[in-house]
């Protein structure tokens, strides 16, 4: 038995660091039994233990041999910068991706007008300011995210219930919860491109990153 516990929690413990190099949410039940206290530790709590924090993160090599405020793909020196100064990461060119992917995502962004607005934020602390952009936070059905002092809600981009908001389970279309059907369309559309990207995203990780460290 003793083993089988071993066993289990050391599998639980990958499966955390796994999802936190692919940047993906955890839920509770994904924590092992191990990490857990008294009051059961918050996925935030766990996600800092594993990453560490930027004060604890040695910083990168630096990059001094261009003089060059930015570099891009056609700089003679941009691989050899991201390989010693950026590990980890990955470039396509845009002709690496399917074009129907291109024109997917304009038509969403194209469509999504209407739900695009300009916010008041508080930068550290001080006035109040409106942004300089109209936006809208898209996601998980019931996430929101917290900038400048401003909690935006998502948009959802699914009916799933698994994602958070048993109402939109209930709803058998967007259309149900207030959207008129080219917001419905254009935000269960992003919802599939995101999948899309995220599976991209494992590709890449299983090319470029060790399996040991996940």
């Amino acid at each position: 038995m003793g083993k089988t516990k071993r066993t289990t929690k050391k599998k639980s413990i990958a499966k955390v660091k796994k999802a936190v190099a692919k940047n993906t949410p955890l839920r509770q039940h994904d924590i092992p039994e191990g990490k857990k206290t008294s009051r059961e530790v918050s996925l935030l709590s766990q996600l800092r233990r594993e990453r560490g924090s930027a004060d604890k993160t040695p910083l990168p090599c630096e990059w001094n041999k261009s003089s060059k405020p930015f570099l891009t793909p056609q700089s003679s020196d941009f691989k050899e910068c991201l390989a010693k100064s950026y590990q980890g990461f990955c470039w396509e060119e845009p002709q690496d991706l399917e074009e129907s992917l291109h024109t997917s995502f304009e038509k969403c962004f194209k469509d999504l007008e209407g739900l695009y607005l300009y916010d008041s934020v508080q930068a550290g602390g001080q006035r109040v300011s409106q942004t300089f952009v109209r936006r809208c936070l898209i996601g998980l059905p019931g996430s929101t995210y917290k900038y400048l002092g401003l909690r935006l809600f998502s948009h959802p981009w699914s009916l799933d219930p698994e994602d958070g908001n048993i109402v939109a389970g209930k709803s058998e279309s967007l259309v149900e919860l207030g959207y008129c059907a080219r917001h419905s369309n254009a935000l269960m559309q992003m919802g599939r491109l995101n999948k899309i990207l995220t599976e991209k995203t494992e590709k890449q990780l299983d090319v470029h990153v060790p399996a040991e460290t996940l």
